[in-house]
């Protein structure tokens, strides 16, 4: 019984990083890569030590270089250097009952250092009932942020059903 119940949590441990190679070649030490990870409500809690408090209640989902996470891999490998991260900001906290606000994709490069972890973070403001969407990424070894940008009003939809959102990409 033990030794099943140390193997299962060694399993969920390895489990607990698993990543997207985002390079080409060969697997390399994590020492030697950078990570990226999309914040959304299972990350939050745990990753809220290096990289501050959650911003807002909806969920970011992250491309980079045409992948996408799939479980059980929760983060991107990256290579050191310019990295640019296609995201998509989804929220159903809008003013409309029964509506999800949904962004198309935005671009943000950002210079990626070894041994360092990066969250793609998302909000909305709803000034005069228009949804203000922002993107950004924080590195989560210095706390600020290395890229930002301002969604445009023509990149924001809010529809009823946002089980389509896989079709953006």
């Amino acid at each position: 019984m033990f030794r099943t119940a140390a193997c299962l949590l060694l399993v969920a441990a390895s489990a607990a990083c698993s990543s997207v190679q985002t390079y080409e070649g060969p697997e390399r030490d994590d020492s030697q890569l950078a990570f990226v990870i999309p914040e959304n409500h299972r990350n939050r809690q745990r990753e809220a030590g290096p990289l501050g408090t959650p911003k807002d209640g909806g969920k970011v989902v992250v491309r980079i270089g045409g992948k996408q996470l799939s479980p059980p891999n929760d983060r991107f490998a990256v290579l050191p250097g310019s990295v640019t991260v296609s995201a998509i900001y989804i929220d159903a906290r809008t003013p409309y009952p029964g509506k999800t606000l949904v962004t198309r994709p935005t671009q943000l490069t950002f210079k990626a250092v070894a041994g360092h972890t990066y969250a793609v973070r998302g909000k909305v403001h709803w000034p005069r009932a228009k949804a203000a969407v922002t993107l950004w990424i924080v590195d989560g070894a210095t706390g600020r942020s290395v890229a930002s940008a301002a969604v445009p009003e023509s990149k924001v939809i809010i529809k009823t059903d946002p089980g389509w959102v896989g079709s953006l990409y």
